[in-house]
Parts: structure tokens; sequence; C-alpha cells
């Protein structure tokens, strides 16, 4: 099944490294240009403060509110992945701080530790700028960037919609505490000080969307104006930051240029022996034809494939071998490639070797692999979203102008809301095990039903009148 044509080693060295395919091929190309710009514009914007800016007014915003330290952390991690793009720096940055006020406020330590490590890596599947990844796909497929973002809005929302409610609703049940006093910043003096930070963001998503400026230099141009805004800061720009700014760029891309040269060469060994033909038809035999086992099997490689790579060197290897055999299967390119972008990016929850989760477990002092558990049962939409928009692709649509995109994206937010509540055994009052078959099957009604209006719209009726129900039995209570 995996054997591939005999191919001399002059070619295969020629091959690997200087064809299109191979060593300095596309991958490498689009790390040492896009990347590597909004590497430079992460660095500058956390290294001058502008990380403080996200970090304050999420504990500010969430203060008041019963788990606030842990919706802190999601809001915080969330707004930090999305520019910087790597889940396991977005834990070391926000963890810091946000572990030590989650374990005070009454969370166990594996429980703050996979908080953090979900809310980071899903940073790297959150628009407007999600990881490097994201502009990889975007050269591999030939579509613009915007649409990668457009398409990825609903699920990336999806996904930090259910951590946020599995999050409240273990809060609600183990009576967390809110934020003591003394750890809740000031929003006011937070924006006096650092409000100059809010431009040059602002200025990349302008550019980004909104003119015809390729995307790294929308990044070099953001990056220019975070030094300026740092000037009217409590954080002067000098030399000596500028040499950080530097520096944190070149230990940011040493993470990512390795990773992704080697998964060019075995994308070059893969072209040229057509092993990456045989193992894409090979996944698509062993599935008998069954798109659901084809998906089953294609989250199963990117998960063991994505164990101790980084995102981006997983989502080059899955788009080379699984991704053409998708759709081949009938699935259209960008579901396709999300697909496996979000397994990719999930490996980095994913026991035993869980980066993201390991590097949150050394900051809470937790058993890593504990804590890699945790993080799989926190994260487990981001195991349901990718299926549901790929069989549901109208989803990535935003035909906000069509009554029955409204009615379908109600019915998965519902269906995700039972979800929540059916892993933490809690919606309005703890749930006992007799209504989370009922909130199961409601699930599956749900999901099921989507493309059937005349069914889809009775269960959406039928889920509100259960959540409706379940509101009255607290208010009995």
């Amino acid at each position: 099944l995996l054997e591939g044509r005999e191919v001399s080693l002059y070619e295969t060295l020629n091959y690997t490294v200087l064809d299109p395919s191979g060593l300095l091929g596309t991958p490498l190309a689009v790390v040492t240009t896009t990347v590597l710009a909004f590497v430079i514009f992460g660095a500058a914007l956390f290294t001058l403060g502008g990380g403080k800016l996200f970090l304050d007014l999420a504990i500010a915003l969430m203060k008041n509110i019963q788990g606030g330290t842990g919706k802190s952390s999601i809001l915080a991690s969330s707004l930090f992945g999305s520019i910087s793009g790597s889940a396991v720096g977005n834990v070391v940055t926000t963890g810091i701080v946000t572990i030590p006020l989650m374990k005070r406020s009454g969370y166990s330590a594996k429980e703050a530790g996979a908080i953090e490590a979900v809310a980071s890596t899903g940073g790297q599947l959150m628009p407007p700028i999600m990881g490097s990844a994201a502009f990889i796909m975007a050269d591999i497929i030939s579509v613009p960037y915007q649409n990668i973002v457009k398409a990825a809005l609903v699920p990336g929302i999806l996904f930090y919609f259910t951590l946020f409610l599995q999050v409240h609703f273990r809060a609600t049940r183990k009576e967390i505490k809110n934020y003591e006093k003394a750890d809740i910043p000031s929003i006011k003096d937070t924006l006096r000080q650092y409000w100059p930070f809010i431009i040059p963001i602002v200025l990349l998503l302008y550019l980004l969307f909104s003119s015809n400026l390729l995307a790294p230099k929308t990044a070099i141009i953001a990056s220019g104006a975070c030094i300026l805004a740092a000037i009217f800061t409590p954080v002067k720009p000098n030399i000596k930051k500028i040499l950080e700014i530097i520096d944190t760029t070149g230990a940011g891309m040493m993470s990512i240029l390795p990773a992704v040269a080697i998964a060019g060469l075995i994308i070059g060994i893969l072209s040229i022996t057509g092993l990456g033909f045989n193992f894409g038809m090979g996944v698509v035999e062993q599935s008998g034809g069954n798109l659901a086992i084809l998906l089953i099997l294609t989250a199963l490689a990117a998960l063991i494939l994505g164990m101790g790579l980084p995102t981006t060197a997983v989502y080059i290897l899955m788009a080379s071998l699984v991704a053409p055999a998708l759709v081949q299967a009938g699935i259209d390119e960008i579901p396709a490639h999300l697909f496996v972008l979000y397994f990719g990016v999930l490996s980095m929850i994913t026991p035993p070797i869980c980066f993201a989760s390991i590097a949150a477990a050394s900051i809470a002092k937790s058993d890593f692999i504990e804590t890699g558990v945790e993080s799989m049962k926190l994260g487990i939409s981001g195991f349901f979203v990718p299926f549901v928009f790929v069989t549901q692709p109208e989803l990535l649509s935003l035909n906000i102008t069509d009554i029955s995109y409204w009615v379908n994206v109600t019915g998965v937010l519902i269906a995700f809301l039972f979800l929540a509540g059916v892993i933490e055994g809690q919606i309005f009052n703890p749930l006992g095990w007799g209504n989370r078959v009922i909130l199961t099957l409601l699930i599956i009604a749900l999901l099921f039903t989507q493309r059937n209006l005349m069914w889809n719209l009775p269960i959406i009726i039928t889920s509100t009148a259960m959540i409706l129900w379940l509101f009255k039995q607290k208010q009995k209570n």
C-alpha cells in the first residue's frame, strides 16, 4: 500500500531541495515572508506593553462574574493567541498571570492549566489574525487570506462559546470565588497608559481587509505603528527594547523554521516517490467510501502526526497527505483544509505529547497527563466543530441575509450549549443522568437535521422549551 517508485540519490537530493514542492518550496517561502512579518508584529506589540492592555482589560471586564478568573484567561488568551500564532508561547506569556489567579479562586491545578492551554490553543483557530498555518493554507489552495478568515469565524466562535460555557458551568458547580480586589487592575488606568496600542491593531485589521497591500507589508507597517504608539506609553521604545523585539522574533522563528523546512523535505520525498498519493488513496480505500470513517481516519492521522510538531508543520503534512483525499471525496477545499488544521491544532492538548498542556502544567505545578486529559474535556467542542462544518459547509458562508442560515446557526449554538452542559453535568442546576441523555438526543437531532428546515425548526423549538424548563427548575430550587 505504501510502496513508492525507486529514485536515485542524485534525483532525490535535487528534487527535495530545489523543487517548489521541496525544502525551498511554498511553505518555507510563506514562513520567511508573511509569517516572519506577523511574528515581528506580535513581538513588537507584546514587548512594548500591548500585551498588558489585553490582559488587564480581560481581568477587569470579568471581575464581577462568577468564575471570572477562568473567563478572563479565555478572553486574554484568545486575543494573545490570535496574534501570536503559538499555543505554547501564548501559554507561557499569559499563563504566568492567569494560572495562579485561577488556582487562588478555587480551580484545581490541573483545571487552571487546562483552561489556559485550551484557550491559548484556540487562538490559532480564531480570526481575524490566525496562526501562521492559515497564511500557508491561503497560499496552498490559492485563495485570498480574507476567505480563510471568513470561513473560520463561525467555527472559532463555536469553539470559544462552548469553552466559555463549560468554564461558567464548572465555576457555578464548584462555587468558584470572584477576583480579590488586590488582583483587579483599573480599566481607567490601563486605558490611560496603554490606549495607543489600540491604534496599530486597528491599523493592521484595516490594511489587511480593506487595502490592496500584501499581508507582510501590512504587518510591517503595523509593527512600525507599535513602536510609535509606545512613545506615548510608560514603556518607552529604546535600543534595548528594539533588540528585545529582534531577539523575541528570532526565538519565535526558530520554533517554526526548522519544522517547516523538514516538512518541506518530507513533502518532496512524498511527491517524488508517489508515496503521498498512495497514502491519500490508502486512507480513502480504508474508509470504504464512507465519509464518516474517512473523516475519523483523517482526524486520527492529524492528531498522531501532530504529536511533537508545531501546528504549521502538521498542517503542511496533512495538506499534502490527506486534504486532497477529502477534496476527492466531495468536500470543498476550504472546509477540507480547515478540518485538518483543526485536528493539527488540537494535537497541542491531546496526550501523551501535548505541548500546550505540558507548558501549562509546568506553571500550574500539576501532572501534565492529567492536565492534558482535562484539556481534552474542556476543549471537547474542538473535536466536534470540524465534523459540523465539513458536513454543513453552508455554516461557513456567513450568508447573513438568509433566514435559513440563522436558523441553522441557532440550532448549532443550542447543540453546543447542550454539549457543554452534558460534559460538565450542569446548566442552571446539576444535571441528572436522565437529563443528560435527553440533552444528548437533542444534540444529535439538532446536528443531523441541519439541512432540513421542516425538521430542524421543531427540534429548535423543543430544545428552547427544554432550556426554559431547566431554568424554571432552578427557580423552584
